[in-house]
């Protein structure tokens, strides 16, 4: 079976002999020594000149409240702009925090429109603007984080960023761009295990994050302050999963050999040509506006009476896994997964069967 969901992925063998190498303290120096490798080598593939890593248990999702409830405190004015589930739900998130959200809403598949984001900025006065760089539900790339970044800093606001699905696999360079934040996790693009979120902040926010830490206070295993004070000594304040770290410097190691961030990303963009190609030539559309197409995370739309569950399941006995689309989608979208360890020739491969599947399940 090929893991072709948009998260997890199948990762290099490499990765899983490394999984396996036996269990260790966190408090040692064979974890310090893991845990500096993997923040130089994310700071590398963010092009964060100068900023901070924090590898933080937990999910994607964990790592975008952590950077909420890190960088934001109550009563502080966030511009939200929702292309999708994940952006609705870090809403949510920052309504739990009590920050004022003002929100813009595309209808799903669009992308950012920046007339709309400069627009909104004129109208507000924002602390924070937050988007989503890859919506995974919808399998749009909002490959706007310059422009975003630019506005935000001209109406005296910071950018947060949930690259969860993005980061690697979509174009991201946090200190050209003046991009603030970016929340993102193993398990996608960097073709790692499950079980690390990861929040990068440039250091220009360091101060803001100990204000806020001092006057609210974030749950203490998401308050980016602790984990900035165990960042001199290359650990974390709670246990980590020490292995799934180890995973991780494996595969950055993996993307480095392999001619690292730009060659990693051109071979997504091929990945992604390869497949869309396919499918287009097959007649099938895809739920994201055509100029706005994921390069990781595909999202097809179906024809009238085949439904999505029917789709994944025959994908599953023909040897891929795939999902289902999220919310309204749920029926009419199989999302398709073109990130981890595997060749174009398997992406080739699945959108073929995909479109057979589909073609053969119009029939009955």
């Amino acid at each position: 079976m090929v893991l072709l969901t948009p998260g997890p992925v199948e990762i290099h063998e490499r990765v899983l002999k490394a999984l396996s190498e036996g269990i260790f303290s966190h408090r040692s120096d064979t974890y310090r020594r893991l845990h500096c490798e993997a923040v130089e080598r994310l700071k590398r593939l963010a092009v964060l000149e100068d900023g901070s890593v924090y590898l933080i248990p937990g999910s994607g999702t964990t790592a975008v409240d952590a950077m909420i409830y890190g960088l934001l405190e109550p009563g502080e004015k966030v511009l939200a702009y929702v292309v999708g589930e994940f952006g609705a739900r870090a809403v949510n998130t920052m309504k739990a925090r009590g920050l004022q959200v003002d929100v813009i809403e595309e209808e799903w598949g669009r992308a950012v429109r920046l007339e709309r984001l400069r627009e909104a900025l004129e109208d507000g006065d924002y602390t924070a603007v937050f988007l989503v760089h890859n919506e995974t539900s919808t399998g749009v790339a909002n490959r706007v984080l310059r422009e975003a970044a630019e506005l935000a800093h001209r109406h005296g606001a910071i950018l947060l960023v949930d690259s969860v699905s993005g980061f690697a696999g979509e174009d991201l360079q946090m200190t050209p761009w003046g991009i603030d934040a970016v929340a993102t996790a193993t398990q996608k693009c960097l073709a790692a295990p499950p079980g690390l979120g990861i929040v990068m902040v440039r250091g220009e926010l360091l101060e803001r994050i100990e204000r806020v830490s001092e006057r609210a206070p974030p749950p203490p295993s998401i308050d980016l302050a602790r984990y900035e004070k165990f960042l001199a000594r290359c650990e974390t304040p709670f246990t980590p999963p020490v292995n799934v770290v180890r995973g991780l410097v494996e595969a950055l190691r993996l993307i480095d050999e392999a001619g690292g961030r730009e060659a990693r990303i051109r071979e997504q963009e091929e990945r992604a040509r390869r497949f869309y190609s396919i499918i287009d030539e097959a007649g099938l559309e895809t739920l994201a506006e055509r100029g706005a197409r994921s390069n990781t995370v595909a999202a097809v739309r179906l024809p009238e009476g085949v439904e999505a569950p029917d789709v994944k399941r025959r994908m599953s006995e023909l040897g891929f896994e795939i999902a289902t689309g999220m919310g309204p989608y749920r029926k009419s979208v199989v999302r398709i997964g073109l990130m981890g360890a595997v060749t174009i020739d398997v992406v080739e491969a699945a959108a073929r069967t995909l479109t057979e599947v589909i073609s053969e399940l119009s029939r009955r």
